[in-house]
């Protein structure tokens, strides 16, 4: 904490917070959850058209259960884990 008070990058107005985003969610594995989800679209398959972009969809739900962002109020909060 005191190396983060002589960083010239935050002001009094920044905060430090800390909460358990893995509890927040804990009925969520993400691992099982985007493996639910490729299969689900798998089982779509004939019925998509065959441009469907099965593989950005993939990754991009990848990147959202994966780097939550979170806006309360005036503050932002990031998952880091």
């Amino acid at each position: 904490m005191n190396q983060l008070g002589a960083c010239k990058r935050y002001n009094l107005r920044t905060r430090i917070i800390a909460a358990d985003a893995t509890a927040m969610y804990d009925n969520i594995e993400i691992d099982h959850g985007i493996e639910a989800i490729k299969l689900w679209l798998d089982s779509l398959k004939d019925e998509l058209p065959g441009d469907f972009p099965h593989e950005a969809i993939l990754d991009a739900l990848d990147d959202v259960m994966r780097n939550n962002l979170a806006e309360f109020g005036d503050c932002h909060f990031k998952q880091i884990r």
